[in-house]
């Protein structure tokens, strides 16, 4: 969001961040989530409120649906009222997928365009269950629609859909290969079609064409970038997560417990998580493929080799539907259904508690972000406040058009630009890749400059404060609030 606001602001009012580090063109950024800039535009404009106040209703938005609608797949699958329910909790559990990524929903941070793609990504699989005339089609249709929130978590969730309906044609029989390539090519063609506004808006706006030294490019790519995200062989190594390993042993239990026939519900569950981890490791070796054979740069599997972040999704319907069989089993009665649920909230509420906080599943974020803080019994504050004091200073003190070295929340807070951030060049990396080469070399030049030089090619860049937590014994603090220091250079 640090990113997000200041591009809804630029289009707002293009005299803003004259001189930021990607800012300053706004044709650098219009590839960028365009479905949710301009969401939080409306939500902005319908509200008249500013954009953090709009962001607030925007969370409001979007944990209700995110519940609401992952109740109605649950529900969906297996008639089942309070697990379903108690699952729509339990999905909302923040987890942490490789590659800095996130599955949950919990407070404001986590408002996110992949966030909104969770939360809209059961709709499709709930119109196709639906099983009507042009069911598949609709369903379709919304899903490459909902990809213009989040195109690389939409990704993945393509992948699964069309898995799911192969492999439900498939175990189910009704498999005809000339009817199957009809629905299937079909369903591609309206899924394209819903995309259509950020396929149209990528390809107009990023260039692919190699116009300067791939090598200068890896550097500058690599310093934004860890380097694993391009390499399966090192990235997936950081699937080793103790959550995982509970997921996975819930998981291959269903196994032993699916009543289904010839455990049709296992197999397709299990399948579509092997293609989705198979196609999001090979899309860095496609695309390395394609660059060479056409001399192109195209830079998104970095990006795509993140969306195996959904086969924790895939795994917790897995579970939902292994604990409905054991209920089954024991022939568990609605009223013992309703206490496992009264049990689990009870347990939301008591799990930030200290004596707790060593407790696997209950003390990490899977149980502890769900609950807003005031429905749990202990919670700590967050009490240093000294950036966003400062970042209030500064919008009230400086003038609209300063330029600033530090923070990048200076930048969607005070609407000042900012350059030399790394938040800000993770931007350019498909917007303008030879600025990114050049904010890697101005960040080389500044780690061998001593105080004096670097305050003079700070000037040299236009810079007239400088943000810090580290004092700078060559300046004189024009401010300080806390830990943070404001220089005027």
């Amino acid at each position: 969001m640090g990113n997000i606001i200041p591009v809804c602001k630029k289009i707002d009012d293009p005299t803003l961040f004259q001189n930021d580090l990607f800012l300053d063109q706004l044709s650098d950024v219009e590839y960028y989530t365009p479905f949710f800039v301009q969401t939080l535009r409306f939500f902005s404009k319908f509200t008249n409120a500013d954009y953090i106040q709009a962001l607030n209703l925007f969370s409001f938005f979007a944990h209700f649906l995110y519940g609401l609608l992952w109740f109605f797949l649950f529900y969906k699958l297996k008639k089942e009222f309070w697990i379903a329910l108690l699952f729509s909790f339990f999905i909302r559990g923040v987890i942490w997928p490789p590659g800095g990524e996130l599955l949950g929903i919990s407070d404001l941070w986590t408002i996110m365009p992949r966030t909104i793609y969770t939360a809209f990504l059961p709709i499709p699989f709930l119109i196709y269950n639906s099983q009507k005339k042009y069911s598949l089609l609709i369903a379709s249709l919304f899903l490459g629609f909902i990809f213009n929130f989040h195109p690389i978590s939409g990704i993945g969730g393509i992948i699964i859909y069309f898995s799911v309906f192969t492999l439900f044609e498939y175990y189910t029989g009704r498999l005809v290969l000339k009817k199957f390539c009809r629905q299937f090519f079909s369903a591609l063609f309206f899924c394209i079609l819903g995309m259509m506004p950020y396929l149209l808006t990528y390809l107009l706006n990023v260039e692919n064409t190699v116009l300067f030294n791939q090598s200068d490019f890896d550097i500058a790519f690599f310093e934004r970038i860890p380097s694993y995200f391009v390499d399966p062989l090192r990235f997936v190594p950081y699937w080793n997560l103790p959550v995982l390993y509970f997921f996975i042993f819930l998981f291959f239990s269903y196994f032993f417990f699916d009543s289904s026939s010839k455990k049709i519900n296992f197999k397709i569950l299990f399948f579509t998580f092997i293609i989705l981890f198979i196609s999001a490791n090979a899309s860095v070796y496609i695309e390395q493929l394609l660059n060479y054979m056409l001399n192109k740069n195209i830079r998104m599997s970095f990006q795509l080799i993140r969306f195996q972040k959904f086969i924790i999704l895939i795994f917790q319907v897995g579970i939902y539907l292994f604990v409905i069989e054991i209920l089954q089993k024991i022939n568990l009665s609605n009223r013992g259904k309703s206490l496992i649920f009264t049990c689990y909230c009870v347990m939301l509420i008591c799990s930030t508690m200290p004596v707790f906080s060593n407790i696997p599943f209950i003390s990490d974020d899977l149980s502890t972000s769900i609950l807003p803080n005031n429905l749990k019994i202990h919670h700590k504050e967050k009490k240093n406040y000294d950036l966003s004091e400062m970042i209030d200073y500064i919008k009230q003190n400086t003038e609209r058009n300063a330029v600033f070295y530090g923070d990048y929340l200076i930048r969607a807070g005070a609407d000042r630009s900012v350059v030399l951030d790394h938040k800000g060049a993770s931007m350019l990396i498909e917007g303008n890749p030879i600025k990114l080469i050049q904010w890697q070399n101005d960040l080389e030049l500044m780690r061998k400059l001593n105080p004096t030089e670097k305050i003079d090619f700070l000037k040299s860049k236009n810079v007239n404060y400088v943000v810090t937590t580290i004092p700078w014994t060559k300046l004189i603090p024009l401010k300080v609030i806390g830990s943070v220091y404001l220089y005027k250079i």
